[in-house]
């Protein structure tokens, strides 16, 4: 049976609405005290949230710590909220799938985009990304997520290989060019200083283990591992978490890529 492409695209227009109404429905059950204004709209972003990590978790025995993404989305979504922005459940569900596939700083990791299509609404900043609930990422995500796709393999062999050479200088190097290719150096001195400023920020200064979290957000996403270690190993001392970062990140890559 030949199908045109008009009619593939009404099937999917159709799977999408039949999508959103399931998810409305399951928000519907779930959101407390739908009083409307602002209070409707952070309970049902709160359903939404719990319905997101919920199937994380249920994906594979690691998804559990994709939860931690799904969380920092959300704290950015509900600041928006309490700031005045309109409740769009539609694309707060997809910002929180995002999320999990490419890490919650996904549309200002220079691993998966230009910094010239950066998200940075007007009067913010692309650390301080404001406006997600009225800006229009449907576009960024896709290339964000075809860049993601065509190296997945050489990224994940590569990371692979660090993770056995103890994240050595030489490993992180090979790692780096795997990710950036050739001609992206402004994109790689990004990165690292951004990671270098996330890690402060958490507190993390043994050196082994900021050259792990390194490795880990070259191949997972930018900041993931910061937030890995403050979700599940906040009060551990740094062989301890070095040991649980390590499990964490090779349960994400066998469960999810």
């Amino acid at each position: 049976m030949n199908v045109s492409s008009r009619q593939l695209r009404v099937l999917s227009d159709a799977i999408a609405q039949r999508h959103a109404r399931e998810v409305r429905r399951a928000v519907d059950r779930r959101a407390d005290a739908l009083r409307g204004g602002r209070d409707a709209s952070l309970g049902r972003l709160t359903a939404l949230r719990d319905l997101v990590a919920e199937k994380c978790e249920a994906s594979a025995p690691s998804g559990r710590y994709l939860v931690a993404e799904v969380d920092f989305t959300a704290v950015l979504l509900r600041s928006e909220l309490e700031k005045g922005a309109s409740y769009n459940e539609s694309r707060a569900e997809a910002l929180l799938h995002a999320a999990v596939v490419l890490g919650a700083w996904w549309f200002i990791d220079s691993r998966l985009l230009e910094m010239s299509d950066f998200f940075s609404p007007a009067g913010g900043s692309s650390s301080q990304p404001r406006g997600l609930l009225a800006a229009d990422l449907g576009v960024r995500f896709e290339r964000a997520a075809a860049q993601a796709e065509s190296r997945s393999a050489a990224v994940l062999h590569g990371l692979n290989d660090a993770l056995k050479e103890a994240c050595s200088p030489a490993s992180l190097r090979t790692l780096c060019e795997t990710v950036f290719g050739a001609g992206r150096e402004d994109a790689l001195t990004h990165f690292m200083n951004t990671e270098k400023q996330l890690l402060q920020r958490a507190q993390i200064v043994a050196p082994q283990l900021q050259a792990l979290c390194v490795a880990g957000d070259l191949a997972l996403g930018m900041g993931r591992c910061a937030r890995l270690l403050s979700q599940f190993c906040a009060g551990d001392d740094a062989d301890r978490r070095i040991r649980s970062l390590t499990g964490m990140i090779n349960g994400l890559v066998d469960g999810f890529h």
